[in-house]
Formats: C-alpha cells, sequence, structure tokens
C-alpha cells in the first residue's frame, strides 16, 4: 500500500538498511533486534533524530527500571550524543546501547566513571559519590558516614577526588564495588 511505501521511506531516513548491516557486525545486534529499534526510533522522533526527552522516553520504554532516574538518563543521552549536536541519531542510539550492554569490564568501569563524574572534569569528588550513595541508603547519617569511607577509600592519593585510575584499581581489587554501583546507578 502507499502508507507502508511511505513508512518504508522514512525508516529508510532513519537508517539506510546498509547501515543496519554495518552496525550488525560492529555491534552483535541481530538484524530483527535493529530492525525493532529503528521502528521504535521512528514511532518515537517521527524524523532521524531524538531529542532529550524523546530519548528519555524510548529509554525508558525499552527499560522500565530506568523510569524516575532522569539524572541517570541525562548522562546518557550526554554521553551517546557522539558529536554534540544535542540529538541522538540511530547510529549513536545503537552504538550506545551496545557500548552500554555488551561491553567489557574496562569499558564498564569507564561508562560508570563517566555516569558518576556529573560536571565531566575527568575526577569524582565527594558530592558526586554522595550523590549515588544517597540512593542506596535510608539512614541518612549512615549515608554520610558511609560516603565519606567510600571515598577515602576510593582516594587512594588522597587529594580529594577519585581519578579514573584510582576508580578502575578500586572496582578490581574490590569487585562487589561494581555491583553496588551498577544498582546504584540504576
Amino acid at each position: 500500500s502507499a502508507k507502508a511505501r511511505r513508512r518504508a521511506r522514512y525508516l529508510e531516513c532513519v537508517a539506510k538498511d546498509s547501515s543496519l548491516d554495518e552496525l550488525r557486525r560492529v555491534t552483535h545486534f541481530s538484524a530483527a533486534d535493529l530492525e525493532r529499534l529503528r521502528e521504535k526510533f521512528f514511532d518515537q522522533s517521527m524524523s532521524a533524530a531524538l531529542s532529550v526527552d524523546m530519548f528519555c522516553e524510548l529509554l525508558v520504554h525499552e527499560y522500565p527500571q530506568l523510569e524516575g532516574h532522569q539524572a541517570l538518563l541525562l548522562r546518557l543521552f550526554t554521553l551517546y550524543d557522539i558529536d554534540d549536536n544535542g540529538t541522538i541519531s540511530f547510529n549513536e542510539l545503537i552504538l550506545g546501547l551496545a557500548k552500554t550492554l555488551t561491553c567489557s569490564d574496562d569499558d564498564k568501569a569507564n561508562l560508570m566513571f563517566s555516569c558518576i563524574d556529573l560536571s565531566s572534569d575527568g575526577a569524582i569528588n565527594l558530592q558526586e559519590i554522595a550523590h549515588i550513595v544517597a540512593k542506596s541508603q535510608n539512614d541518612v547519617q549512615a549515608s554520610v558516614e558511609y560516603t565519606r569511607d567510600f571515598f577515602s577509600m576510593m582516594d587512594t592519593n588522597q587529594d580529594g577526588f577519585i581519578s579514573k585510575d584510582e576508580f578502575k584499581r578500586a572496582l578490581k581489587t574490590n569487585p562487589e564495588l561494581q555491583g553496588c554501583l551498577m544498582r546504584a546507578l540504576p
């Protein structure tokens, strides 16, 4: 029908079939998954790019556990927006999801670090750790004490910041730490 042909043309605007083949090769998503995500992307955006709000809605629809975690969603938007143009293309979405879902331990550590480093200055400060710890603690006093202990354990050179290297070393020497941080991020 004419409607189906028009939709097929619009989907080609989101991502050409040839680029789906390349994304499948690079990300190891199945052809069916990429087609399903392309359809959802188009239904969400009705264009070739997602705004911040559309991106958040799409991720919450795909991953309901992200509901209510606006700060994390906004951080993911910033990380996925590779060309820094304020929108997410289909390729950026797929590459971001692939990195988030199927990455190595080192990539996971880098992603966690980037999510916690809200100021994007390459270091995690006490307030950024407190933000994460507060999500996982009910008792405010215990949260403050735990945050200080947690921070000083990771800040091995005691300069008041946790560098990416200190963060990665802490994850390697304390494997359960990664699980705790992942639960807090959600």
